[in-house]
């Protein structure tokens, strides 16, 4: 009995359908190599035409690689992280790679993960490091929002010391001198950028500052909002609050909706990120939203240029701004 021939189109017809060599049409399909652009286009017109779907796995035992895509965060329950999630989801896999998503909020625990992702083959990494994490060699890494690995490492950062900048301007512009900046981890280069584009702000102004420091937690911003509205003389309750986080921020509303104070009647409030319950909280948040689609899609793009080029990336740094959202709570 005759064998039975797939009906799957190969990259042979590919080829000849495109009429160029074999090696041409597969450099055309995976980009690792010269091709002039109206021959890479007419084979990829001859694969859309016979609906050719590359061999991913064929491909990554020929690289020595797979084509997975480490995604290393702090912890999985971060909401902050949400939307870049979804945007670094789709965009690998409009490329042909998928994700492999862990966690965790130590320095061994990332590096461990890290180790076992390499061990793992997989194509490249990125990372939202935590203070201290260790960097790995020999595996294409982006930094994601943080830059704890040092500036050796390719990043993508969101412009937080323009964001606070602004938002504490616009808190000023309303008139507030006594201000509060609630932050977590101080040793967080986020933190730093985040505290610095504030003082950038307040510099030769007569308002005053007081930074509190503690950790990107619901709890975190209780016990702080806390500690400010219980100081034994009222005068020396700050007039308004910049908050650094939704968890924080989380906190910080606890607080002020078990005293029954408003904003910004009894105290204004500006804080960070803009997830959908601070458009619905009272008169809604002042914020500085972090561009996390565009964070996203830069970080994906510039790992697959590491995994291609074997090369590091022409600007290893891309700092995105972001964008002020004034609602009324000032």
């Amino acid at each position: 009995m005759p064998r039975q021939q797939s009906s799957r189109p190969s990259l042979k017809a590919v080829a000849e359908r495109a009429g160029v060599g074999y090696g041409t049409a597969s450099r055309s399909l995976s980009g690792s190599g010269p091709v002039a652009p109206e021959t890479r286009q007419r084979v990829l017109d001859a694969a859309e035409a016979l609906g050719y779907v590359p061999n991913m796995l064929g491909r990554a035992l020929r690289r020595q690689r797979t084509t997975f895509i480490g995604l290393v965060l702090p912890d999985l329950g971060n909401e902050y992280y949400t939307e870049a999630l979804d945007t670094i989801h789709h965009a690998l896999a409009a490329a042909g790679y998928q994700m492999i998503t862990v966690a965790d909020a130590t320095a061994t625990g990332q590096d461990a993960l890290v180790s076992s992702l390499a061990q793992q083959q997989v194509a490249g990494i990125i990372q939202v490091p935590v203070v201290g994490a260790s960097v790995v060699t020999g595996l294409p890494v982006v930094q994601f929002n943080r830059s704890e690995l040092g500036a050796g490492v390719p990043c993508v950062l969101c412009d937080d010391e323009d964001g606070f900048r602004r938002l504490a301007e616009l808190v000023m512009h309303h008139g507030y001198r006594d201000i509060a900046v609630l932050l977590g981890d101080s040793a967080m280069s986020t933190t730093v950028a985040r505290a610095a584009g504030v003082q950038g702000a307040v510099s030769g102004t007569d308002a005053r500052v007081r930074y509190c420091y503690g950790s990107y937690t619901a709890d975190s911003g209780r016990e702080m909002m806390e500690e400010l509205l219980n100081a034994s003389d009222g005068s020396e309750r700050p007039d308004a609050v910049i908050v650094a986080s939704p968890r924080l921020m989380a906190g910080v509303a606890a607080v002020l909706g078990a005293r029954e104070m408003s904003f910004p009647g009894d105290i204004a409030v500006a804080a960070f990120d803009d997830p959908e319950w601070y458009r619905l909280l009272g008169p809604g948040i002042t914020t500085f939203d972090a561009p996390q689609r565009q964070m996203g899609r830069a970080a994906v793009a510039m790992v697959l240029d590491m995994i291609e080029s074997g090369e590091p990336p022409s600007n290893p740094v891309q700092v995105i701004p972001g964008s002020v959202r004034e609602r009324g709570s000032l």
